[in-house]
Order: C-alpha cells, then sequence, then structure tokens
C-alpha cells in the first residue's frame, strides 16, 4: 500500500475548514469565557420554526434587549414593564412574572409546571432549560412559540402601542405552528394519535402536561382557553 497523506482531524481522512476550526476552538484556543451555563443544543434540536430558536438562543445567552438589560449596557431607557408597569423589565419579569404573562400561561395549561420549575430554578435561563428538558416534544414546542409571542407582544405594546389580550398571545402563537407544521408537512403526535371526540382532545390541552419519561388573529375574550383556540384557529 502506498503511503499516503491524511488529516487526522476528520474520520474520512481529508481536509475540511469545519474541522479546523473545530480543532481550534477545542484545542488551541481558550474560549471558555465565552460558554453560558445550559444545553443550547437542547434548543436547536426544537422542532419550531427557526426565529424561535434564535430567540431563545438569545434569551438563554443574556443578549435580548429587555429595558433592564438595555440599562445595564449603559443605553438610557425606562426600566418599568411595558405592558404593566411593573418598576423592573427584565427576562423573569417578561416570560414568567407580568400579569399578562401568568394568565398566557395558565390558558395553555402550562402555569402549574412552568411556576412550579420558575421557583425552583435560581434564574429564569436555568427554568427556560429545565423546562426544555422536562417538557414533551410537543409541549416544549408550544412553550417555545409561547414565549416568542409574549417578546412579540412586547413589542407590539413599545413601538406600535399596540394593547393585545391574552388570547390574542395564545393565538398567535398557535398559528406560527400551525403554518410551520403545514410547511414542512409535519402532524404533532398528540394529533396523530387523538382521533376522537373534540373534548377528549379539549381535555388534552387544557389539563395535562406531559414530561419526558427519562429524567395576531381574530380578537376573542382573554378567558379563553386553549382548547378553545385550537378549535378555531389550530393548536399548538
Amino acid at each position: 500500500m502506498d503511503d499516503r497523506l491524511i488529516w487526522k482531524a476528520e474520520n474520512n481522512g481529508l481536509y475540511s475548514v469545519k474541522s479546523v476550526y473545530r480543532l481550534c476552538m477545542e484545542e488551541l484556543v481558550d474560549v471558555s469565557h465565552l460558554r453560558s451555563p445550559g444545553h443550547c443544543s437542547g434548543i436547536w434540536r426544537l422542532k419550531v420554526p427557526p426565529k424561535i430558536k434564535n430567540l431563545l438562543w438569545r434569551m438563554c445567552r443574556g443578549c435580548l434587549p429587555t429595558r433592564v438589560r438595555l440599562q445595564d449596557k449603559g443605553v438610557q431607557c425606562p426600566v418599568s414593564c411595558v405592558s404593566c408597569d411593573d418598576s423592573y423589565e427584565d427576562l423573569a419579569h417578561i416570560c414568567f412574572e407580568c400579569p399578562l404573562t401568568v394568565q398566557v400561561w395558565h390558558t395553555t395549561g402550562l402555569w402549574n409546571t412552568v411556576h412550579k420549575v420558575f421557583l425552583e430554578k435560581n434564574s429564569s435561563v436555568d427554568a427556560i432549560f429545565e423546562l426544555l428538558h422536562q417538557l414533551s416534544q410537543e409541549f416544549s414546542q408550544r412553550f417555545a412559540a409561547v414565549l416568542w409571542s409574549l417578546w412579540k407582544h412586547r413589542n407590539f405594546k413599545l413601538w406600535q402601542d399596540v394593547t393585545e389580550t391574552c388570547a390574542h398571545v395564545v393565538d398567535r402563537a398557535c398559528h406560527i405552528m400551525e403554518d410551520w407544521y403545514a410547511a414542512n408537512d409535519t402532524i404533532p403526535a398528540a394529533r396523530r394519535n387523538n382521533t376522537s371526540t373534540n373534548s377528549v382532545r379539549n381535555d388534552q390541552m387544557t389539563t395535562t402536561t406531559p414530561v419526558r419519561q427519562s429524567g395576531s388573529g381574530t380578537t376573542r375574550n382573554s378567558s379563553a382557553t386553549m382548547s378553545d383556540i385550537g378549535t378555531e384557529g389550530g393548536s399548538i
């Protein structure tokens, strides 16, 4: 056999720029200060639109421009919540504490799980990572879509002075996932397995929060449930 040159950083022995970059990041350059705690791979594995993944990544990397974060970066702006005038608009307030946010989580049927994890964790970022780990695939998708819709709601209020109801926020989360399912020819597992009556579907949407076994549309009343919105405009 003739001798030949091989590139040891690739299994096939062929040189690639990607493998050089990986080699530098892992062995030659100290990038530990750039890494954030948590498992960002769980974000990128979510079956949701890319813009939702990007938002979650920004949340967990601490680069979402909440008013408190902007103040930390030297931007002169109020720190009160855009939606409720609370004196402190940070990530925890937007995702878990704002009165509208609490109402939204109740409507989606995720409040008990979300609230419990948030109280147990030291930060909102830890809570987001833990919820993505605990929740089943379908409910992780719902959780991520609702976070995206809550941030959308905040920006509508800030930049366009648009006041939305809880139903608006939930409905937008429903529709973005319905559109993504349609574009990717994907059917949620619960819908594939559930061919019974609407009452059974409604029970599943409002009273259960499956976890892993291991380890703006038409205006609606703000008291609408996830099942009501799911029946009218698609469920997450």
